[in-house]
């Protein structure tokens, strides 16, 4: 009987103490279960603005997200920012939030500072301009020029290219440190694209741009010696090669852009002695290019003394690429007022001044706010003389 007894206390006990122990399990569970809700940081593509909310512990119950600018309430996680949202830089921090029994988290996210911690892990070299001919078959293996150490899948874009070429892209997985990205192809119409391309890897990206030169041949376009009369001044625009799109003709002092060849140079330019070389430029599918001519060459004059002196007018530009600021001096012109033009490669003019009386060396100052990067021209005339330089804009 004794045993018996110290049998059923030893059973109670070991009852008691399972059941102490499930109570302590269930307590733990509805520790971790009570825990609230955390927003962390969104996982966002800063290359194609796709974006996904990150949340952990709270209950199992649904989460709902919303952002403004972003989404209204849903339980979906993943969205699409729009254009502003993805590329403005003056777009303010978003305000992200998740919502579970009424109860409301919140997270302040910036695209700026996100996507400026990934621009080191995707690296692009610049793309010089490329040439292809209508109906000539192309392969170019873009992704060479792009490149990241820390890969674990690649994505491309392509944004404005020539019609009839597109693009071949094989996703690779993890480990190739260029994307297997090429444009292929035959171009069907002539003309000047710009290029944009852009590959993002492991939430890096980067981008860059070039032009696609399509021609109708492969005899480029190029200017040749124009013909001229020296006594009348009939002058007639010559070019070689191009395709079969219409040119169009330009040459400062002589006409802005026309599509007739057939000109007449000013009287003043075809008889002062120091009238400077023009520069004579065509224009085709949007391909510019130059020659310059020398008028007394042409006509056998040799230079001649103004005024018993040996004073020729000259343009000296005092830094050449510029940026924002174009300093010129200004030689030559002491005594006689001076009219300074600048205009873009394509004829557009972007200042006229006039010089009263300069003096022996006149520095003019320039700015260049208001311009893009490309070429420009600045010509100085007086009565007498003319003289244009080129001036590369950055």
């Amino acid at each position: 009987m004794k045993n018996n007894y110290q049998m059923r206390c030893r059973q109670s006990w070991l009852a008691m103490m399972s059941l102490a122990l499930c109570f302590a399990l269930a307590g733990r569970v509805l520790a971790q279960s009570e825990r609230p809700l955390v927003l962390t940081e969104p996982t966002y593509n800063c290359a194609t603005g796709v974006f996904a909310f990150n949340s952990y512990d709270g209950d199992r119950t649904p989460i709902e997200y919303m952002a403004p600018g972003i989404t209204s309430w849903t339980t979906n996680r993943f969205h699409v920012l729009d254009d502003c949202a993805r590329n403005c830089a003056d777009m303010p921090p978003f305000t992200l939030s998740a919502r579970q029994n009424g109860k409301i988290v919140t997270y302040t996210w910036s695209r700026q500072n996100y996507c400026a911690s990934y621009s080191s892990l995707v690296k692009v070299s610049p793309i010089s301009d490329q040439t292809a001919t209508v109906g000539q078959g192309i392969y170019f293996p873009i992704g060479l020029a792009f490149s990241s150490s820390v890969t674990t899948s690649w994505g491309v874009n392509a944004q404005g290219l020539p019609p009839g070429i597109s693009y071949f892209f094989r996703q690779e997985g993890s480990g190739s440190p260029n994307p297997t990205w090429v444009l292929v192809g035959t171009p069907t119409t002539a003309g000047v694209y710009s290029v944009t391309v852009s590959a993002s890897a492991n939430g890096g990206q980067a981008s860059t741009t070039f032009n696609y030169i399509i021609t109708n041949s492969n005899n480029p376009l190029a200017l040749i010696t124009p013909t001229y009369n020296c006594s009348t001044g009939a002058f007639t625009f010559n070019t070689s090669g191009g395709d079969s799109t219409p040119i169009e003709f330009m040459a400062i002092g002589i006409t802005g852009w026309t599509t007739n060849p057939n000109q007449f140079v000013d009287k003043e330019s075809r008889i002062v002695d120091d009238v400077q070389p023009f520069t004579l430029m065509a224009r085709q599918s949007g391909q510019v290019v130059t020659l310059n001519w020398n008028l007394k060459a042409a006509c056998g004059r040799a230079r001649q003394r103004i005024d018993g002196t040996d004073r020729q007018l000259t343009l000296t530009v005092l830094g050449n690429p510029v940026h924002q600021q174009l300093r010129v001096l200004l030689n030559g012109a002491q005594g006689q007022s001076v009219q300074l033009r600048l205009t873009e490669v394509g004829g557009r003019l972007l200042e006229n001044r006039m010089v009263e009386l300069p003096g022996l060396a006149e520095e003019q100052i320039f700015w260049l706010d208001h311009t893009g990067p490309g070429l420009l021209l600045l010509q100085a005339s007086t009565l007498t003389q003319v003289y244009t330089v080129k001036i590369l804009k950055q």
